[in-house]
């Protein structure tokens, strides 16, 4: 079989209530010439032999088997067993229109494009609701796209709903240990690393992002989990001094974002981390602005947290000496 087009990568986790429907969104895909890899993540359920049962009937489809090591790995594991131009990230739960791959690819080569993005829809049980992320068809270079990622505005920020050109991504890993805003970091390494990057976004309603309780966000220890992921990025601005002094305000939004997360989820310890404190203070005021002019109901993070209820009122004064 020659290298595929497009490379679409899966990772499977305990999904066999709602694998099929993802499965046979890609087979029915009005473009035909990809790949699908699927990752099978120490799967406990059916989900194995579900996978397998696709693999047998279409050559397209392989199945690799992994212990438990969660989806940042899995991930990675696609990456190194791709073979396609192009790369797609669809999560084991979600699903695509029929044309995902044909309009996404078609933009891409029309546009001369390195990344393409598109709308998607929330699927909240049996409601499904559109975003309106992207209002128009737009192409954007490196920067742009950049600061939008650190600033969490105007831009999807997950892997999936997006295709990307299989070299850019050669030198770009998912971080394992990271278990929330895992993609952020991808993004924000790929966009750095490739200074001539572009994207390519169209207002299509393309992907189905299905919601689910055991979302990440919604289990396990989130406080641990933001402060892992700030640790990440701060690791990251070690190596890249540069952000910091480019993008200052972009950047300490990033960084507020990340910590007002973790007020409001840490109320009973009253939000006793000095080093999540301490960052929060030295970045607060970088990014203040920021965060009134793009997101208004980021003031009621902060109101959540009695530590943390100054910085409100701050962020109100100066929302109404703006009048905004």
């Amino acid at each position: 079989m020659n290298n595929p087009e497009i490379s679409i990568i899966t990772p499977v986790y305990n999904a066999e209530k709602y694998l099929s429907q993802c499965l046979d969104s890609i087979l029915n895909q009005t473009f035909k010439d990809w790949e699908l890899i699927l990752i099978d993540d120490g799967s406990m359920d059916n989900s194995p032999v579900i996978s397998r049962g696709y693999a047998e009937k279409d050559s397209r489809i392989r199945v690799i088997h992994q212990a438990n090591a969660g989806a940042s790995a899995a991930r990675n594991t696609g990456l190194d067993n791709s073979q396609g131009k192009w790369i797609t990230f669809v999560d084991s739960d979600d699903w695509i229109s029929p044309d995902y791959l044909e309009k996404l690819l078609q933009t891409a080569y029309t546009q001369n494009a390195d990344a393409v993005f598109c709308n998607c829809y929330f699927v909240q049980g049996s409601e499904i609701i559109p975003q309106h992320i992207y209002t128009e068809n737009q192409v954007f270079y490196r920067e742009e796209i950049f600061k939008r990622i650190l600033v969490l505005s105007k831009i999807r920020s997950e892997l999936w709903g997006k295709i990307y050109k299989r070299e850019l991504l050669a030198s770009v890993q998912l971080k394992p240990n990271v278990r929330i805003g895992e993609d952020m970091l991808f993004l924000i390494e790929l966009y750095h690393s490739n200074q001539s990057f572009k994207t390519a976004i169209i207002k299509d309603f393309l992907y189905y992002y299905r919601q689910l309780n055991s979302s990440v966000m919604r289990t396990g220890n989130l406080v641990q989990n933001i402060k892992q992921t700030t640790l990440e990025y701060e690791q990251f601005l070690r190596e890249h001094p540069d952000v910091a002094e480019k993008y200052p305000v972009e950047n300490a939004t990033f960084i507020v974002r990340l910590l007002t997360y973790i007020s409001k989820q840490d109320v009973l310890t009253q939000f006793k981390d000095s080093y999540a404190m301490k960052l929060l203070k030295d970045n607060f005021e970088k990014a203040k602005v920021n965060l009134v002019a793009n997101e208004i109901r980021f003031i009621r993070l902060l109101f959540i947290h009695p530590i943390v209820a100054k910085i409100g009122f701050e962020i109100n004064n100066l929302k109404r000496r703006l009048k905004i």
